[in-house]
């Protein structure tokens, strides 16, 4: 007794969306809630029109383009940036 159990489903306990490096250098990108492959390109890419590369480059964890599932990690191309860079 006295024991107390979490009822939160594991993705509310997930790591933040945005932008990560991962162990080999490579850089990555955790999806948030309602975010578009649109967007992520747009924001790290400088073109939101990259959208198709991002779904080309994560077809193995990305079913539907359109509807993006929070928490999953998409590689990013080796010229993406951390910040979106304004002209």
């Amino acid at each position: 007794t006295g024991v107390q159990t979490c009822a939160l489903p594991i993705s509310r306990i997930a790591e933040p969306p945005g932008f990560l490096l991962l162990e080999d250098g490579s850089a990555a990108y955790r999806v948030g809630e309602r975010e578009t492959l649109s967007d992520i390109s747009k924001k790290h890419l400088g073109r939101a029109s990259r959208w198709i590369e991002l779904y080309e480059m994560n077809r193995a964890v990305v079913n539907d383009p359109n509807r993006l599932k929070p928490g999953t990690i998409l590689a990013l191309p080796d010229d993406a940036t951390e910040v979106l860079i304004m002209p």
